[in-house]
């Protein structure tokens, strides 16, 4: 093995935990890039230099993607719609690999759920922290999840997880997956969960129709892409009484941003609980996702006895 110790270059953020860290730079040389803001020929030859990049999937379009050779790609937790436009072939003649780590993610988005029906069902957004004794909202009469239907939508890796918490509380579970039935939703939920993959090559899948046929007084809980639903749509539910209330990770906004379009609003509604695409953030995800991300970092590298 070289005495010098790898390039592993990263061209986004990683939040990882202190250990993960430094595992990391324990097997390599770890340097951070921003490819908007570099020399294009200083990029090249960084990017060239790299024996590991981490980067978004987006990083597929660079434009001299096909240059590099002799490294590996990795793609941490993105959505898998990037991998038919890769020219793999091209990638392989020049000794490039790319891997992709799945968002170990179902436990803590499962919990956010969990949450949000009990904040919705029970008042608990009102209640906590009260200061005045107002009867009215104090002792209104909340909802208890036991006994309750909840409609799963999509049944991947996040709402095969869900199903069973959702059991643990006494819930009747049923799931629907798309193109097989989703407007039997219709009258039979009390809470409905959408958990659908993201597909690119497919439209919206919960229109206007779907919203109008819910059964009224029934709370609507979005984790996944804001392109399997219409958010137009969503918000009229609410308007017109159909939907109790409605909460929403809005995955279409950057990690913690307060300031997406999309969340202010959501947020300005006052039927809706929202968060800035934060559902998946906690020390079990980052432990199982990071980890996974180290350890391909680890077996490339030893692979190729650096």
């Amino acid at each position: 093995m070289s005495s010098k110790k790898p390039l592993v270059l990263m061209t986004q953020k990683c939040f990882m935990l202190e250990d993960q860290a430094e595992r990391l730079n324990s097997l390599g040389r770890v340097s951070s890039i921003s490819m908007k803001r570099t020399n294009p020929e200083i990029l090249f030859k960084q990017l060239n230099d790299a024996q590991v990049i981490i980067a978004k999937k987006k990083f597929l379009d660079y434009d001299r993607l096909y240059e590099l050779s002799d490294l590996i790609i990795i793609i941490p937790f993105g959505r898998l719609d990037f991998w038919d436009r890769i020219n793999h072939e091209g990638l392989k003649r020049n000794n490039v690999v790319v891997k992709h780590i799945p968002r170990q993610n179902q436990e803590s988005v499962s919990e956010w759920v969990v949450f949000m029906m009990l904040a919705l069902s029970r008042n608990l957004h009102e209640l906590v922290r009260t200061k005045e004794s107002d009867n009215n909202i104090t002792l209104k009469l909340g909802c208890s999840l036991h006994g309750k239907r909840v409609a799963i939508l999509g049944k991947g890796r996040i709402g095969s997880h869900l199903g069973p918490v959702c059991e643990s509380f006494g819930m009747d579970v049923a799931y629907y997956i798309r193109g097989e039935g989703l407007l039997d939703v219709n009258e039979k939920a009390d809470f409905v969960v959408n958990c659908l993959g993201f597909r690119p090559d497919r439209p919206e899948a919960l229109t206007s129709e779907f919203f109008r046929g819910l059964k009224k007084g029934c709370y609507f809980i979005n984790v996944a892409s804001p392109s399997t639903y219409s958010q137009t749509a969503l918000l009229q539910a609410l308007e017109d009484n159909i939907l109790a209330g409605a909460a929403d990770d809005v995955a279409g906004a950057h990690i913690g941003n307060a300031n997406d379009p999309m969340y202010r609003k959501m947020l300005s509604h006052p039927k809706m609980l929202v968060t800035p695409h934060i559902a998946w953030r906690t020390d079990r995800e980052a432990r199982v996702s990071f980890d996974m991300m180290i350890d391909a970092v680890e077996e490339y590298l030893n692979e190729k006895g650096r």
